[in-house]
């Protein structure tokens, strides 16, 4: 049984007619997990003009099984199976709607939710994950309404995604029902998968011809000055981008300088814009992390009953690191036996439950050393792949 990790796959583009229902994007029928675009690109291709019919269209894969820790009454790791997903977006103007689709989808395009496929009928190892999509979807009278009298407003909102639980082994339905929502089990650090992202409107007068695919420089920016990593109370980093004349934003941007203390703890991405002479837009992000420390702190170990564990151990180079107690900003290390790195990552804990895909499928078998650091409490584990 292949085991993945969260395969949600999302893809937005824009279109000039609004209509409510969306077709699956076939180039994404065979993909594993992930989610894109990112914001800057939501942004740029995805926006609203007010006075026009809107519609984004975003793909999703779904996931099958996942193996989590299970703090203690229980205090052992549970295999979950999912059959059914849904989408819920939260945060849009008023008058933007969210319409599923696709051929496994069931229910009302509002309410519905996506079913996984089983190869043999109740057989959990035969479950597949499906591909389905959803519009968000506004007429030109809410365009209008959200719209602001000059320039753009952005509306920040949030897309949940919620697996349905059909079976745990151990079987744990005594505590944890099947057909239980993840949204609904708060009570033991689960909830559903948060995806940001920020819908852009501007006024009829300010509308960029479209909308529709910006007109993007053939020249890549570049960001120097920015570390990877910063400790909150380091100094401010003096950053230039080339080419010149450009726009620095992000948190913890001031004009050209990066201040970590703004920025806070946790993972950034700082963005740097410039408009080329024919009026094309280039974007480069850069990713910076800030920690309280980094050096491993009062010493004391993360174990497993602290919600830290991965997954499969050994493995065939596709691991699931998850976390589910440990709360704050943390950086994953993995490095051979020569002590030479071969993968770094960061991710954001807030004590729910987490899960971080690490891939090793383009280095040698072998035996490698993974090292977690959370808020300066560290765990190191030996890491096998077959």
């Amino acid at each position: 049984m292949k085991r993945t990790l969260i395969a949600l796959f999302v893809f937005a583009i824009t279109v000039s007619q609004a209509f409510a229902q969306c077709i699956p994007n076939p180039a994404y029928a065979n993909a594993s997990f992930g989610v894109w675009p990112d914001s800057l690109p939501f942004i740029q291709n995805s926006f609203a003009c007010g006075g026009q019919d809107y519609t984004a269209i975003m793909d999703v894969k779904t996931l099958t099984d996942t193996i989590v820790y299970i703090n203690p009454p229980l205090g052992s790791n549970v295999t979950i199976w999912f059959d059914a997903w849904k989408v819920v977006a939260s945060g849009l103007p008023s008058g933007f709607t969210v319409n599923s689709a696709g051929p496994t989808y069931f229910g009302g395009p509002q309410n519905g939710y996506w079913e996984n496929i089983y190869g043999t009928p109740g057989n959990l190892a035969t479950l597949q994950p499906v591909q389905g999509c959803f519009s968000i979807t506004a007429n030109p009278a809410y365009t209008s309404l959200a719209a602001p009298p000059a320039g753009y407003l952005d509306y920040p909102f949030t897309v949940n995604f919620d697996g349905r639980i059909a079976a745990t082994s151990p079987d744990i339905s005594f505590v944890v029902p099947n057909g239980s929502w993840l949204s609904s089990l708060g009570a033991f650090g689960f909830g559903a998968i948060e995806y940001q992202y920020t819908l852009r409107v501007y006024a009829s007068s300010s509308c960029p011809s479209g909308p529709a695919q910006p007109c993007l420089a053939t020249i890549t920016p570049s960001i120097t000055g920015l570390a990877s990593s910063y400790l909150l109370n380091d100094g401010n980093a003096a950053l230039s981008g080339l080419p010149t004349n450009g726009l620095f934003f992000g948190p913890g941007i001031s004009a050209n300088e990066f201040d970590p203390s703004v920025a806070g703890v946790g993972n950034h991405t700082v963005v740097y814009s410039f408009i080329d002479g024919n009026g094309c837009l280039g974007s480069v992000g850069q990713c910076v992390e800030v920690t309280l420390q980094v050096d491993g702190g009062d010493g004391v170990q993360l174990t497993e009953s602290d919600g830290v564990s991965i997954y499969p151990n050994p493995g065939n180079g596709l691991y699931t690191l998850s976390f589910r107690d440990a709360k704050g900003s943390v950086r994953i290390e993995v490095t051979d036996v020569r002590g030479r790195n071969v993968h770094t990552s960061f991710a954001t804990s807030n004590g729910k439950l987490l899960m971080h895909p690490i891939d090793l499928t383009e280095f040698s078998s072998g035996v490698y050393t993974l090292s977690v650091q959370v808020s300066g409490r560290t765990r190191t584990m030996k890491l096998v792949k077959e």
